[in-house]
């Protein structure tokens, strides 16, 4: 959290608890869902811009849920909040920066008998 060393580990363990308890991995799995959605519209369906935003919100919610999948104490959470599917889609996805944070989120929920089950 604080990249400077400066948080304590129940500093973070405390803020990821935060995290999940409000919601935020099915409210980042339903914006992914929205982004590949959007990213994947006929041409024309949306406004460049809006795809563009979109692009890069993928990317930074990508981002946060693989570091999320490797920081959470309850991994089965991710996989119950739709965020596992939604990794596996990505996996498909062509631009490799979205593949690479996508095999990160899925090798890190692979700790849990749940997700590895869920995968196969």
């Amino acid at each position: 959290l604080g990249g400077d060393g400066s948080t304590t580990v129940r500093e973070e363990e405390e803020a990821v608890d935060a995290i999940v308890a409000e919601g935020v991995v099915g409210q980042l799995t339903d914006l992914l869902w929205r982004a590949i959605g959007v990213v994947h519209a006929e041409e024309g369906a949306f406004d460049p811009k809006i795809v563009e935003l979109y692009q890069a919100l993928a990317f930074a919610a990508l981002s946060i849920v693989a570091n999320l999948a490797d920081s959470v104490p309850d991994q089965s959470v991710l996989e119950q909040e739709g965020a596992l599917a939604v990794l596996i889609a990505l996996l498909a996805e062509e631009d490799p920066s979205l593949q690479y944070y996508a095999i990160v989120g899925v090798q890190n929920l692979m700790a849990t008998a749940d997700c590895v089950g869920a995968l196969l």
